[in-house]
């Protein structure tokens, strides 16, 4: 494999370029490992107990995603490795082609700590956790110029109806929220014009939305996605459930900020007023809590929740029914723990009678007639979230893109919102469950300036030339 190092513009300091995205292997905890993959888990174990951080290139992941492997993109290295069935040479190799590799590892430790440090508000797209990946990161700070890149948008900008929209797509993409939102100020300084009036004037459509978007504080951006998934005419609620199963009770906090700063109203009025019945209640329960449950599995209270379930003669339907029932069952748990009352739901639900109507916990709730069907859809939002909020997001996208109507916004809602969080995994959940990756199928909804830009957030270091 080729590397080639690209001159790079002074307001970010970018990666050299690859031929084609090179990974490390991690070996998949047994947590992790789903039934399906046990059958081929079982034949590597002696490879999981000591597991290889060697770079591999993608011409191998079939075969390592068979095996129950994780895979990681690692950052780019000179460096061609071999597959090999004797995982101490692989070791080995490994050792002798990326001696810095634990220095490496060292310094992203460090500058993940670092972006930790900046406050909540700029920090509601950062990921939580080093298991999933966005792909969006912006330079470290020794990096960051954003007096160069105000320049250089204002250079793009400046040439009228002739604006260099791909150096506008290139400045934003290279920066996440928190670094945008530097530049906005400092380019406003400098030129005592605000950036996204100059970008409003200049541009237009679906790519005009997505850089507002970007461009927007994250908490703020939120606050104006939940106040109009509530007041619109649409009301697309769900998309305020999604908000509250997928943000922190810290998060939600600062949102709730936002939302009455641009509203002048509080969440809790807004919801009184808006959203009535038992969902209303739901809603508010979800949206408005303090704290966060423990994140660990405890099989106890699963039991508990499960006799509860039981005593009643119809426990779905009846935590529709019951605000303090469904708050007992899922606002006050945890989705792994949640995750894990759906599972024993359904294995205790498993019939030999195959004749039989199917009993698990979602055909319950689909299938229920008595059930609002705003309440229904936020129990099938926790069921799908709680199993997989990647592959939720991902199905989110295929519907987005290959209805008989593009939906554009749901699109640029779930890029811009993920991209700093698990986009990049969310695009790998889209290619195992339809066969091909995300941006293939953007290509047949989305055109112009609009599809370059979703194009390089998908592949922010690998950008197809021809686009």
């Amino acid at each position: 494999m080729v590397m080639v190092a690209e001159a790079t513009p002074n307001y970010c300091k970018s990666v050299p370029k690859l031929d084609a995205p090179m990974y490390r292997v991690f070996t998949t905890t047994p947590a992790t490992i789903t039934d399906s993959e046990s059958a081929n888990a079982k034949s590597t174990d002696s490879i999981k107990s000591n597991p290889s951080s060697a770079p591999f290139s993608p011409d191998v992941l079939p075969v390592l995603d068979a095996a129950g492997f994780r895979l990681v993109p690692m950052e780019p290295v000179e460096i061609a490795l071999h597959l090999t069935e004797d995982h101490n040479e692989v070791n080995d190799l490994a050792k002798d082609l990326d001696s810095n590799y634990t220095n490496d590892l060292e310094e992203l430790r460090r500058k993940r700590l670092q972006r930790l440090n900046m406050p909540l508000i700029y920090r509601m797209y950062e990921s939580q956790s080093e298991e999933i990946r966005g792909t969006i990161r912006g330079p470290d700070d020794a990096d960051f110029h954003p007096e160069e890149a105000s320049k250089a948008l204002r250079n793009a900008l400046a040439a009228g109806i002739q604006s260099d929209d791909k150096t506008i797509i290139n400045v934003l993409l290279a920066h996440n929220n928190f670094q945008r939102q530097k530049i906005v100020d400092t380019y406003a300084n400098m030129y005592s014009r605000k950036l996204l009036d100059d970008i409003e004037a200049e541009t237009g459509g679906y790519f005009l939305e997505i850089t507002t978007a970007l461009l927007q504080p994250a908490h703020i951006y939120s606050a104006r996605l939940l106040y109009y998934a509530i007041s619109s005419r649409s009301y697309n609620r769900s998309i305020a459930v999604e908000i509250g199963l997928t943000c922190t009770a810290s998060q939600l906090k600062v949102i709730r900020d936002a939302y009455l700063a641009e509203y002048k109203i509080s969440l809790e009025r807004d919801l009184n007023m808006k959203v009535e019945g038992v969902f209303g209640k739901m809603l508010q329960q979800l949206l408005l809590r303090a704290k966060d449950p423990e994140p660990n599995v405890d099989m106890g209270q699963v039991e508990k929740l499960l006799d509860r379930l039981k005593s009643s003669d119809n426990g779905v339907e009846e935590i529709g029914r019951n605000s303090d029932l469904f708050n007992q069952i899922f606002i006050s748990q945890s989705l792994s723990q949640i995750r894990a009352l759906v599972d024993r739901f359904d294995a205790l639900a498993v019939t030999p009678d195959v004749e039989s109507k199917p009993k698990d916990f979602e055909s319950l709730v689909r299938k229920s007639s008595n059930l609002h069907s705003d309440v229904r859809h936020m129990i099938l939002l926790y069921l799908k979230i709680s199993q997989n909020v990647q592959l939720y997001f991902a199905e989110k996208l295929h519907e987005a893109v290959s209805g008989n109507r593009a939906d554009h916004v749901a699109i640029i809602r779930i890029l811009v919102m993920r991209s700093e969080i698990d986009l990049y995994d969310i695009c790998q959940e889209y290619k195992r469950k339809y066969g091909r990756h995300l941006s293939l199928d953007l290509k047949t909804t989305c055109s112009g300036d609009f599809l370059r830009l979703l194009i390089q957030l998908l592949h922010p270091i690998d950008t197809p030339e021809d686009f």
